[in-house]
């Protein structure tokens, strides 16, 4: 229940840079995600398994 709380996902977020370094996590990260948002398929594959999470996420707070 607690996860589906954007305070508390926005609470972790803001704890992150006091544990990884982001000078390297960000450019990882770039480098990453431009081979994944250049290709369509991906975006497509990208788009379906967020849908596919977050209706997951709705069934799990509702049938608690």
């Amino acid at each position: 229940m607690t996860l589906g709380n954007p305070k508390v996902i926005l609470f972790f977020l803001a704890l992150l840079p006091s544990v990884v370094d982001l000078s390297h996590l960000y450019v990882l990260a770039a480098v990453r995600a431009r081979r994944i948002f250049t290709a369509r398929r991906a975006r497509r594959r990208i788009n379906q398994g967020s849908a596919i999470v977050m209706a997951g996420a709705a069934a799990a707070i509702a049938l608690r």
